[in-house]
C-alpha cells in the first residue's frame, strides 16, 4: 500500500497492529481499513465516538454485515491498543454453508490425481478441514508420520492436532519424501490454492465451488457419520461451539431421518391401537369418591400440567417426550452427545421403559383416538 498512516495510527502500525495475533493477510487488510478511517477524519485525531460515526455511516451506505464486521475489527485492535473499547453491534444474517457430497468432493480429488501437489493441496481441506492459510503454512516438520496426524497453527495463534485419514496419510507418506523438515508442504500461496481447487472444480462441473467449500464438505460429513460436536469443534479449531452448531442444519440426512422416525412412530401407534381395540374391555373399577377414575392412581409427568377435564397424564407426558423442542434443549445441555442420539431419544420403546420407571404412573390406561370420540379402554395391568 502506498499511502502512509499518520500520527497515533502510524505508530499502532509499527508496534501494535503486525506483533497482534491475527495472520499477516489479515493485518494488511486492516491496515487498508485504518486508511479509510484516517482520509474520514479528515486531520481530526482518533476517537471511539468518531470510530462510531465512521462505522455508522457505512452502515448507512449499504455495506453488508460481513464489511461492516472487518472495519469493526481492524477499529477494535486499535482502540484496544489505546486501552479503549469500541462497541458496536453488528446484526449478521445466519446463512447455513452450501451443503457439498461426498460424491462431488470424490469428483475433484480423483481429477486432481494426475497432479500430486494439486491432489496433496485439495486433500489436506477436505481430509483435515485445513484452512487455505494453515495449508499454506503447513510444514513437513508438522506432520507425524509415526503417530498419523498433523499439528496446525490457526486463527488466534491456537494450534490443534488432527489424525490423518489413510489416504491422506499414504498421499503426504509419498509426496513429502526427501522434503527437509522446515519445507512447505504445498509450496503454494492463496491465490495459487485457489486456483487450482477452482479448476478442478470447474472440470468437475462444479464452477461455483471455493476453496473454504472443501472445509465445509469435511466438517458436513463428520456430522452425517454421527461425529460428536465438541469433537467436530476441536478438529475445525473453532473458539464458539455455536460456529460448529450450523453445520447440525446442513445436512439432509438427518432431516430424512426425523421424517423416518416420525413414520416409524405413527406406524407403532397404529398397531398398539389396533392391538389394544381387539382386547376384551374388563368391568371398570369404581373410583374413590370424588376422583376421576383416569387420574385416581397417576400423577403429571415433572412439567406437565394435566389441562381439562379427564386429561390424561400419560398423554401429556408423551407429547413432552416427543416435542422436538424439548429434544433439542436437551442435545444442548448434554456437552457430549452424539447427533445419533437423538433417534434412541424418539425410540418408542425407550419411551415406553421411561413412562414404566415413573413413581406412580399406572400404563393401564391408554387413550385411544378415533374419529368419533376419544375412547378409554383398559388392559390388565400384569405385563405380557
Amino acid at each position: 500500500l502506498t499511502h502512509a498512516l499518520e500520527g497515533e495510527l502510524a505508530l499502532y502500525e509499527k508496534v501494535g497492529l503486525f506483533t497482534r495475533a491475527v495472520t499477516p493477510r489479515s493485518a494488511y487488510r486492516y491496515r487498508g481499513v485504518l486508511l479509510q478511517y484516517q482520509k474520514a477524519l479528515q486531520g481530526k485525531p482518533p476517537s471511539v465516538e468518531a470510530s462510531r460515526r465512521f462505522l455508522a455511516r457505512l452502515r448507512q451506505d449499504d455495506f453488508k454485515p460481513a464489511t461492516l464486521r472487518l472495519y469493526r475489527a481492524a477499529l477494535q485492535g486499535f482502540h484496544a491498543w489505546r486501552g479503549e473499547n469500541l462497541d458496536f453491534p453488528i446484526k449478521v444474517p445466519h446463512h447455513l454453508p452450501s451443503y457439498h457430497s461426498a460424491e462431488k468432493v470424490k469428483r475433484i480429488l480423483i481429477l486432481a490425481m494426475i497432479n500430486p501437489r494439486d491432489h496433496v493441496t485439495i486433500r489436506l481441506q477436505s481430509d483435515a478441514g485445513l484452512r487455505r492459510g494453515e495449508a499454506i503454512r503447513l510444514r513437513v516438520r508438522g506432520i507425524d508420520f509415526v503417530g498419523k496426524m498433523l499439528r496446525t497453527r490457526g486463527k488466534g495463534d491456537k494450534d490443534r492436532v488432527i489424525p490423518l485419514t489413510r489416504e491422506l496419510y499414504e498421499l503426504l507418506d509419498q509426496f513429502c519424501r526427501g522434503k527437509d523438515a522446515d519445507e512447505s508442504v504445498v509450496g503454494l500461496k492463496d491465490k495459487g490454492i485457489y486456483g487450482i481447487v477452482k479448476k478442478y472444480a470447474s472440470l468437475a462441473g462444479e464452477p461455483e465451488f471455493h476453496p473454504h467449500d472443501l472445509r465445509h464438505a469435511f466438517a458436513t460429513r463428520l456430522v452425517e457419520g454421527g461425529a460428536n460436536i465438541r469433537a467436530i469443534q476441536e478438529l475445525l479449531g473453532h473458539s464458539d461451539l455455536k460456529t460448529t452448531a450450523i453445520y447440525l442444519g446442513v445436512v439432509p440426512k438427518h432431516l430424512e431421518e426425523a421424517i423416518r422416525i416420525l413414520d416409524s412412530l405413527a406406524e407403532s401407534s397404529g398397531q398398539n391401537s389396533d392391538r389394544v381395540a381387539q382386547t376384551p374391555t374388563p368391568a371398570p373399577t369404581q373410583p374413590q369418591e370424588g376422583t376421576d377414575s383416569a387420574t385416581q392412581h397417576v400423577r403429571p409427568f415433572p412439567g406437565v400440567t394435566a389441562s381439562g377435564s379427564g386429561a390424561n397424564p400419560i398423554a401429556a407426558a408423551l407429547r413432552v417426550l416427543l416435542d422436538p423442542a424439548n429434544h433439542i434443549q436437551a442435545l444442548k445441555n448434554v456437552e457430549n452427545v452424539r447427533v445419533t442420539e437423538l433417534s434412541a431419544m424418539l425410540d418408542p420403546a425407550n419411551l415406553i421403559q421411561v413412562l414404566e420407571n415413573v413413581e406412580n404412573v399406572q400404563f393401564s390406561e391408554i387413550p385411544v383416538v378415533s374419529s368419533d370420540s376419544v375412547k378409554r379402554h383398559r388392559r390388565p395391568s400384569g405385563k405380557a
